[in-house]
């Protein structure tokens, strides 16, 4: 069995196989560069979304905290109301008689 040979290209064909692959690198290179710049400005979004919510949430739980003190408030002046409609017992009859 003899072994094979292996042909290779010829210097011209190697030096554009290599700046072939140079420029495919440099493109990929600049598109990650690209995708991150995209995916930083998308996080700095998502990070001023969230902080909206999170304050958001503050007021929403203040609002509701305010509206129970209040309907509380409400509450006990209607029980004081009913409570000065309702007659007072009658004293019992005196003893003896």
């Amino acid at each position: 069995m003899s072994p094979q040979l292996t042909t290779l290209p010829g210097l011209a064909d190697a030096i554009t196989a290599v700046e072939q692959a140079e420029t495919s690198y440099q493109g990929a290179l600049a598109q990650t560069g690209n995708d991150q710049a995209a995916a930083t400005a998308i996080q700095a979004k998502l990070n001023t979304a969230n902080a909206t919510v999170a304050s958001d949430q503050e007021a929403q739980a203040a609002a509701a905290t305010a509206e129970v003190a209040v309907l509380q408030t409400l509450d006990a002046v209607i029980q004081a109301r009913i409570a000065s409609l309702i007659p007072a017992p009658a004293p019992p009859p005196p003893a003896g008689s």
